[in-house]
C-alpha cells in the first residue's frame, strides 16, 4: 500500500467530520502507518538482510604434513613435520613403523603383517578378545575396523587400534594411550591420510600407434607379485572385453617390463596347444592386468592405443 492510499483515507475521514473518538483513533493510526512506510522507503529503518553467511572452512591440519611411502607394501601415510620415523623389521616379514614426536608422547605406529604368519608386535591381532569394537570407517576407499583396548588397567587411557587387509597383508595403526574421545579423533585423522598406492601402466601411452608384428614393450609402475600373485597381462577392447592373454602369470615373476610381438595373443595359459594362439586385428585396444579367476576381473588398465597394419 502506498502513502497516497493512507492520505486519501485520512481526507475521507476529515471530510466526514471528526465526530467520535473512534474517528480520531482511525486518523492517528493511519498517520502512524503512513509515516512508517515513508521511513522504510527512505532508508531510515534498516532493512533485514536474508542472505546466509558463508561458513568458515575447517582447516586441514594434515595438508602440510610429510608423507611416508612404502613401495614394498604399496601404501603411504602422512605424519607431522616434527615427528621422527623409526622402522623395524623381523624375520616373519612384518614391518613396524614408529612415528614419534620429540617429547616421545602421542606417537603412533603402523604394523604390516603377513596373513600367513604370526605377528610379533600386534596386541590386537594376538589378543582380539581384549578389545572393544567401536566402528567401521571408510577413508580413501579403505575400510578400517576401529577398536579400543580394554584388556589392561586404566581403561579410559589405553591404546586404540584400527586395521584393514588386502589379499596378502594386514595393516594396523595403533595410537598411544589417551582418553577414548581424543584417541578416536586422532586415529581418524591419521587414517584419513592413509592410501594404498595404485597400480598403473607406464607403457603403452595413450594414442600411441603400434604396427602389427613389431616388438613393443608393456611396462607397469611396480611388480604385482606381493599383492596379486595370480594375474595375467591381457589385451582388451575399449569396452573391457578381453581379446586374449599377452603374458601369463605375471604376478609370480616380479617383473615390470614385458616384450610383446604385437601380433598374437593366447586364448588360455597352461598345457595344450589346440587353438591356443590367435592373431589380432588392427584396432583400438588397452592392456590390462587381470586376476586369474572366473570372470577375469581387471585390476588396472593402460590408456587406449592403436594397433595398425604395416
Amino acid at each position: 500500500m502506498s502513502p497516497d492510499y493512507f492520505k486519501n483515507m485520512m481526507n475521507q475521514e476529515l471530510n466526514k467530520g471528526i465526530s467520535t473518538p473512534l474517528g480520531v483513533a482511525i486518523i492517528v493510526l493511519i498517520a502512524i502507518l503512513a509515516g512508517g512506510i515513508l521511513a522504510w522507503q527512505g532508508g531510515l529503518i534498516e532493512k533485514i538482510s536474508t542472505s546466509t553467511p558463508t561458513p568458515t572452512p575447517t582447516p586441514n591440519e594434515t595438508a602440510d604434513w610429510q608423507t611416508y611411502t612404502n613401495e614394498k607394501y604399496w601404501f603411504e601415510i602422512k605424519y607431522p613435520n616434527n615427528y621422527e620415523v623409526v622402522i623395524e623389521n623381523d624375520e616373519t616379514g612384518l614391518l613396524l613403523v614408529h612415528f614419534i614426536n620429540p617429547q616421545n608422547i602421542y606417537y603412533y605406529n603402523i604394523i604390516v603383517t603377513d596373513k600367513t604368519k604370526t605377528p610379533k608386535f600386534s596386541n590386537f591381532i594376538s589378543n582380539p578378545e581384549s578389545y572393544e569394537h567401536i566402528k567401521v570407517e571408510n577413508y580413501n576407499n579403505v575400510e578400517w575396523d576401529i577398536n579400543w583396548w580394554t584388556g589392561g588397567t586404566g581403561v579410559d587411557k589405553n591404546p586404540i587400534s584400527a586395521y584393514t587387509t588386502n589379499e596378502k597383508h594386514i595393516f594396523e595403526i595403533t595410537l598411544d594411550s589417551q582418553t577414548k574421545a581424543i584417541s578416536l579423533e586422532r586415529i581418524s585423522q591419521r587414517l584419513s591420510t592413509f592410501k594404498f598406492l595404485e597400480l598403473d601402466f607406464i607403457l603403452p601411452k595413450g594414442m600411441e600407434q603400434w604396427k602389427i608384428g613389431e616388438t613393443h614393450t608393456v611396462k607397469i609402475n611396480q611388480p604385482v607379485k606381493d599383492f596379486y600373485p595370480f594375474t595375467h597381462l591381457t589385451l582388451n577392447k575399449p569396452n573391457g572385453k578381453e581379446i586374449g592373454i599377452i603374458s601369463c602369470k605375471i604376478g609370480g615373476s616380479g617383473e615390470i617390463v614385458f616384450n610383446w610381438d604385437t601380433k598374437t595373443v593366447l586364448n588360455y595359459c597352461g598345457a595344450g596347444l589346440e587353438e591356443k594362439i590367435k592373431e589380432i586385428e588392427p584396432g583400438n585396444y588397452m592392456v590390462a592386468i587381470a586376476k586369474d579367476i572366473e570372470g577375469r576381473p581387471i585390476i588396472a588398465t593402460s590408456e587406449l592405443f592403436s594397433i595398425i597394419s604395416k
